[in-house]
């Protein structure tokens, strides 16, 4: 994947999730670490959240290191249902998509399931996206999977994209993964 190509798509981790989905403060520690690796490699981050108004806002630990923050409101559980997902997609052109975030089972899967039917290359991190139940997360990551996604870890998206320890930015990338 080349990071000049590439978007990550940060799904609905919202105040109301981070009390009861599996392991939430290690999902927030992971997520962290994407999104502030990504956005040090140029990576652009699209942000949506489920009916904020209902749901609330995402959780104010990626809200302080997001650069560009202005959330994309959705009723639809996948973001692919959204006419301005879809034009963020467009304006940014990327073709390889890393998709994070809550529910795995439900948002994340179908999100990924319509990027892949539209042509997009799909990156899920395992410890990048979680549900309430461990079960929901393990057969929703075999079933994206199954549908053509490309199921990896933020370590491994991070230095992927990355490619060379002489690139000057390693320096900084090596200081979020320790």
């Amino acid at each position: 994947m080349d990071r000049n190509d590439a978007v990550l798509v940060l799904v609905d981790v919202q105040d109301c999730f981070s009390g009861v989905v599996h392991e939430s403060s290690y999902l927030i520690e992971r997520l962290l670490i994407l999104v502030q690796g990504l956005q040090l490699l140029g990576v652009p981050v699209v942000v949506t959240e489920q009916v904020p108004e209902k749901l609330g806002e995402t959780v104010e630990a990626l809200q302080s290191v997001l650069t560009d923050y202005h959330p994309i409101s959705k009723s639809s559980f996948s973001c692919f249902g959204s006419d301005e997902f879809r034009a963020q997609l467009d304006a940014i052109g990327a073709k390889s998509v890393i998709v994070a975030g809550v529910e795995a089972h439900v948002c994340i899967y179908q999100t990924v399931r319509d990027l892949l039917a539209a042509g997009y290359t799909v990156q899920v991190p395992h410890d990048g996206v979680t549900s309430q139940r461990v079960a929901d997360r393990d057969w929703a990551l075999q079933a994206m999977q199954n549908l053509g996604a490309n199921v990896t870890g933020v370590e491994m998206l991070v230095t992927d994209l990355l490619e060379d320890a002489a690139d000057p930015l390693f320096r900084s990338i090596l200081g979020l993964l320790k």
